[in-house]
């Protein structure tokens, strides 16, 4: 019996109580969806310690890609953990948003 591909993304957030977390998963999740890839979403609290554990266990699940949104990514030993396995399929979502100036009134 040949062995069952699982195609499965790690999907790494900060905070799953969020609002703007909880949108993107789900957003994510239903695009996924469509190709027959499962979501598995892991918080962290904000830590940057949880950030690498999730990330590591992900990696030893055989995950065939992590979204990245946390904390981690602004640390050094982050940044250095995730740089060194970007081939594995690793994705940052970026969730700073720049403040826009306010417009002409009128």
């Amino acid at each position: 019996m040949g062995a069952t591909k699982r195609l499965t993304i790690g999907l790494i957030v900060g905070n799953i109580c969020n609002s703007f977390f909880s949108t993107v998963v789900r957003a994510i999740e239903s695009t996924v969806l469509q190709y027959g890839y499962k979501v598995i979403v892991c918080n962290t609290d904000e830590s940057i310690e949880m950030d690498l554990i999730h990330a590591r266990e992900l990696m030893e699940h055989g995950v065939n890609g992590i979204i990245v949104s946390t904390t981690a990514l602004d640390s050094v030993t982050g940044k250095g953990f995730f740089k060194r396995r970007a081939q594995s399929g690793f994705a940052q979502l970026d969730t700073s948003v720049e403040t826009l100036e306010p417009g002409p009134q009128g």
